[in-house]
């Protein structure tokens, strides 16, 4: 192969062969071209990266998108759909607007569970909680199917003092404080709590005079 006027069996860096000639890279910063084509490098020099197009031709560059990262090769590699920054093809650190990272993929949903941060990150719940508080991922803020918001839990029964409210999934108070158990959307007190008793309209829960044995005498 023909070099500035010499043979020499191989084309020394930053040229390629081109019909027997050693014809120097279009790009100078170019370490290697592919043989045939001086426009096509394969091999950047230091200090650069490869930035190739959709046709697979590849031209040097100070640094790759932000959307790629740098692979053994030098080259520039898309990182994977949404995501806008990464390490390689199988991570993500950080995702576009309006999705959410969550397991290196990057999501619109984070699912039962989870909590979509003002971060952009999924993150968490902690006890049984379908969605909890962003900054307090112990405070449930909806429970999952079957179970009732009780506070900051969920819980399968919301137990004395309480009624169920199913279509809200939310453990609501009796409106009588002194309600054991209620109904009727806790209008109507079923059972009063320890020293009380119901009128004899059933609507309230009455305190037992001291000295009085039960309620019966009352009645």
């Amino acid at each position: 192969k023909l070099s500035k006027g010499e043979c020499k069996s191989e084309c020394p860096e930053r040229t390629t062969e081109v019909n027997d000639i050693c014809v120097p890279c279009s790009d100078p910063r170019c370490l290697y071209c592919n043989p045939g084509d001086p426009n096509d490098c394969t091999t950047p020099g230091n200090g650069t990266v490869l930035k190739c197009n959709e046709t697979g031709r590849c031209e040097t560059d100070d640094k790759c998108l932000d959307t790629q990262f740098v692979n053994e090769n030098k080259r520039c590699v898309d990182c994977k759909e949404h995501c806008i920054r990464c390490q390689n093809e199988k991570t993500c650190d950080k995702c576009d607007s309006d999705y959410y990272l969550k397991d290196d993929e990057c999501v619109t949903n984070c699912g039962s569970g989870f909590i979509e941060a003002h971060d952009g990150k999924c993150h968490q719940c902690k006890n049984s909680c379908e969605k909890c508080k962003e900054d307090d991922n112990e405070c449930c803020t909806s429970c999952p199917p079957k179970t009732f918001k009780l506070n900051c839990d969920c819980v399968s029964s919301c137990g004395d003092k309480y009624w169920e409210d199913s279509e809200e999934r939310l453990c609501k108070p009796c409106e009588d404080e002194n309600c054991l158990k209620c109904s009727n959307n806790g209008k109507t007190c079923d059972e009063c709590a320890k020293d009380f008793y119901l009128d004899v309209k059933g609507e309230k829960c009455i305190q037992i005079e001291i000295g009085r044995a039960s309620c019966r005498e009352r009645v």
